[in-house]
């Protein structure tokens, strides 16, 4: 697939990354710009994109900071899939209970709220 870059863009790459045909569950990413005229403009999409990339080397050391965009990431997926998410949030009002118990027997569900080890 070929990529034109308009003047004042800058591309910010994803490639999954595939051994023998299937997803590693990793990715290579890489920018596109145009390197003729840089500007004032393209200085700063370059510097955001850096950031994106070290991002997610970030997460990749620190993976448990992705719960803290949880609330970002939902806010992008309500955007980009409206009907899907009001879908998701239909479906999932059924299993929205924080615990069953059984006796003596607590049984944790997703929504769990603990402290400590549980």
């Amino acid at each position: 697939m070929k990529l034109k870059i308009e003047k004042g863009e800058v591309a910010f790459l994803i490639r999954a990354n595939e051994k023998d045909g299937k997803w590693d569950g990793t990715f290579t990413t890489g920018l596109a710009f145009d390197q003729d005229k840089p500007t004032p403009a393209i200085a700063g999409g370059i510097e955001v994109s850096v950031t994106i990339a070290a991002f997610l080397d970030f997460l990749t050391d620190y993976p448990d900071f992705t719960d803290e965009l949880d609330e970002y990431r939902e806010d992008i997926l309500k955007e980009l899939f409206p009907n899907a998410y009001e879908e998701a949030l239909l479906e999932l009002e059924g299993e929205k209970t924080e615990y069953e118990t059984e006796g003596n027997v607590i049984k944790l569900s997703k929504w769990s709220k603990t402290f400590g080890n549980a």
